[in-house]
């Protein structure tokens, strides 16, 4: 995509923009990391990672200690997170 088209693209509803640029949508943006503006939704997903990472974490010490209801609460919030990645509730 050329430098100068892209003010123009900026402003366009994104539906216009994806059939424009033909830029990838859900995870087919991973087989694009070779390129450096896809390589920084990688930071991103990364950053995504942490909270599902240290609730992953928690979930057994809070059993140990009887904090059933704490760790169902975490394991449905865990379950609503990877539901939410994998695009199960993308709309369209």
């Amino acid at each position: 995509m050329p430098l100068e088209r892209l003010p123009e693209l900026w402003g366009l509803p994104v539906g216009r923009f994806l059939e424009q640029t033909g830029a990838p949508t859900g995870w087919r943006w991973v087989a694009m990391m070779d390129h450096g503006d896809y390589l920084s939704l990688a930071a991103v997903a990364l950053f995504g990672l942490i909270t599902p990472v240290c609730y992953l974490r928690i979930v057994a010490p809070l059993l140990r200690h009887g904090e059933r209801l704490q760790a169902a609460l975490v394991s449905a919030q865990i379950a609503v997170l990877a539901a939410a990645v994998s695009g199960l509730f993308a709309g369209g």
